[in-house]
This record gives C-alpha cells, sequence and structure tokens, in this order.
C-alpha cells in the first residue's frame, strides 16, 4: 500500500450495516431521497401489497446497496463521480 493512497496500512474500516423495511410508499420514497440526496425518486402503479426493503453496507468509502422495491420507480440524478453498478433482476 502507497503511504499517499489515505488507507492506513494494516488498519481496516469498521463495517456498518443498517436495513430499512416498509409496506409505506411514502416513507420507502422519503428513505431512498435521504439515502441517495442526489436522486429524485419517482413511484408509480398501485401501492397494493406494496414491499420495500433497503440494506447497507458500508466499510470506509466502500459500500453496498440492496434494494427490493415492488411498485414501477425512475430515479433522476446528476452524472456519478464515482463507480456504480445496478443488477435489475425483474420488472
Amino acid at each position: 500500500m502507497r503511504a499517499d493512497d489515505g488507507v492506513d496500512a494494516g488498519r481496516s474500516a469498521p463495517v456498518v450495516h443498517d436495513e430499512v423495511a416498509t409496506r409505506d410508499p411514502d416513507l420507502a420514497h422519503h428513505t431512498i431521497a435521504a439515502q441517495y440526496s442526489a436522486h429524485r425518486p419517482r413511484f408509480a402503479g398501485s401501492a397494493l401489497g406494496f414491499r420495500f426493503r433497503l440494506a447497507t453496507t458500508q466499510a470506509g468509502e466502500l459500500g453496498v446497496d440492496q434494494i427490493v422495491h415492488s411498485m414501477d420507480a425512475r430515479s433522476w440524478t446528476e452524472p456519478y463521480s464515482g463507480f456504480l453498478a445496478v443488477h435489475v433482476r425483474r420488472g
């Protein structure tokens, strides 16, 4: 490891895990807007049987999120400066 890469050799960042699950579309909308402040989410369709779950795991600057969302959703955002990968399993 280089001394100037911002990481202390031999030290690791603590792993932090957080999860939000709800059947309330308004709470899901608020959660997405709060977690991803540059996003403007829009939901469409029936809220009947709505499910939402956001699981976040963070270690230093590296993070992984898993989102389960049962309504049609769109989100607008400015371009990312870092790496972003999305895998849509259904829909």
